[in-house]
């Protein structure tokens, strides 16, 4: 008997204790949004796994399912669409291609390069500009900001 706190009756009801048919029917529901939401690789919300549910012939509201998703801590990943950060449609001058594809420097620090990288991440994009001496191919300086508006700006003053 685990704890002398409960009857001796009252432990063994407990025990065998069997589930009832809406126990047994939830269990089963809760097994099949996971699946779902699993094999969707985290990306169907409740809407989306109700409307699967319903294909497979099931009766059962998205309230339903969305209270079963959030006691199971089930929550999509929500895919952001790509955000064009180029404009190729401005008036601005095209400054003149100096180096005219001509790479052969003499000595360091002649020629510096710049690039800016887009990084993905979580809530937005991070962006990376570096500067590269083209004589000793290392680079000279690097910065990370949130805006490519900073980023701009640490190049100008570079």
């Amino acid at each position: 008997m685990p704890s002398s706190h409960v009857s001796r009756s009252g432990y063994y009801k407990w025990r065998n204790h069997t589930k009832s048919p809406r126990q047994v029917s939830r269990e089963h529901l809760t097994k099949e949004i996971h699946c779902i939401f699993l094999e969707s690789r985290y990306l169907y919300g409740s809407p989306k796994i109700t409307s699967v549910l319903r294909q497979k012939g099931k009766c059962i509201l998205q309230k339903t399912v969305a209270r079963i998703m959030k006691e199971q801590g089930l929550q999509s990943r929500t895919l952001k669409k790509y955000k064009a950060t180029t404009n190729s449609k401005y008036s601005y001058p095209i400054h003149d291609n100096v180096l005219e594809r001509q790479f052969k420097i003499e000595k360091p620090n002649q020629v510096w390069v710049a690039d800016i990288t887009y990084i993905p991440t979580k809530e937005d994009w991070l962006y990376v500009a570096s500067l590269m001496d083209l004589y000793s191919k290392k680079n000279v300086g690097w910065h990370a900001d949130r805006t490519v508006f900073g980023i701009c700006i640490i190049i100008v003053f570079l």
